[in-house]
């Protein structure tokens, strides 16, 4: 299963040896994004590391030391274009929960993260919703205790966070630097939220065990008859990687109990499942903005792990 990505970014973060640089005002070559820099601090910009935009961190930082760091995270949302800015604050207001939080951060395998506080303030026209989690880990030996903030800023066209953390004993120091970040980041939406490409077709992931563990498999397509596909015909957790929701039958055909997975689902032991299907209804705000919270944590892990 995947580590807590909280833990694994610290080693994202020693691998950023630029030098130290003034504080800036940074502005995203693609446009879709402004922030300011703390000064001192390190920044690169990802080549290899999709759907990250930006890594900062402090110029202190090492492979056993988390003075502080902040990743910006893009999520192209091509469903949610036609909203209005009030569309997407009323819908997320409505999905941001604090157990929704913590379903999106275990379904991208970080299930000992513990959410100290869950908020949302309000920035031209927009509503901001943030979370502040803490952690425990060992990584080669070390102990990581974490403490982090991360910020979801939802525009047309687009989900992008913003995700500062340090070790417990630097948190306090840090967040002078981590507010800098938070309060100057701007979100744009200009020509290319208007380049968007349409969102491909959603998926969804079957894991043998609970908690989103064990054995995986993807299904990109409607499947009448599980037990015939070669998986079997049960599974303990389910997460759905899109805008468009699934159908989830227990029966062959689409037969027998169906429920709706929007997001992801999870139980403490076999969910029987005969066939799913792609529900064809417009994009739902709900799997978009879990497909992104958990990409956001997920994708870092895996191209962390990867360098």
């Amino acid at each position: 299963m995947l580590r807590n990505a909280f833990v694994l970014t610290v080693l994202l973060a020693a691998a950023l040896a630029t030098s130290p640089a003034s504080a800036t005002d940074y502005r995203d070559p693609k446009a879709r994004f402004t922030i300011t820099i703390p000064n001192g601090w390190r920044s690169e910009r990802p080549k290899e590391l999709e759907q990250v935009a930006l890594v900062t961190s402090a110029p202190d930082v090492t492979d056993k030391s988390l003075t502080g760091m902040c990743l910006v995270l893009v999520f192209e949302t091509p469903d949610s274009k036609s909203y209005s800015q009030a569309d997407i604050n009323a819908a997320i207001d409505q999905q941001l929960t604090p157990e929704f939080w913590k379903l999106a951060l275990q379904s991208s395998g970080s299930n000992d993260v513990v959410l100290d506080s869950s908020g949302a303030r309000e920035k031209n026209g927009r509503k901001i919703h943030f979370v502040i989690v803490s952690s425990t880990d060992t990584v080669e030996g070390v102990v990581y205790n974490l403490k982090g903030k991360t910020e979801l800023h939802a525009i047309p066209g687009s989900f992008q966070l913003v995700s500062c953390l340090a070790q417990v004993e630097h948190y306090e120091t840090a967040s002078v630097s981590f507010e800098t970040i938070f309060n100057s980041f701007e979100p744009k939406a200009g020509e290319y939220i208007a380049r968007a490409p349409q969102s491909a077709p959603s998926v969804i992931t079957l894991y043998t065990g609970p908690g989103y563990d064990g054995t995986a498999r993807v299904v990109a397509k409607d499947t009448p008859d599980m037990a015939a596909s070669g998986w079997g015909t049960t599974a303990a957790s389910l997460v759905v990687d899109g805008a468009q929701s699934w159908e989830v039958c227990e029966g062959a055909g689409f037969s027998g109990k169906c429920s709706t997975i929007a997001a992801a689902h999870t139980s403490g032991g076999a969910m029987p499942i005969g066939s799913m299907r792609r529900l064809q209804s417009p994009g739902s705000v709900a799997g978009t903005l879990s497909t992104a919270i958990r990409r956001a944590f997920r994708e870092t892990l895996i191209r962390a792990k990867r360098r």
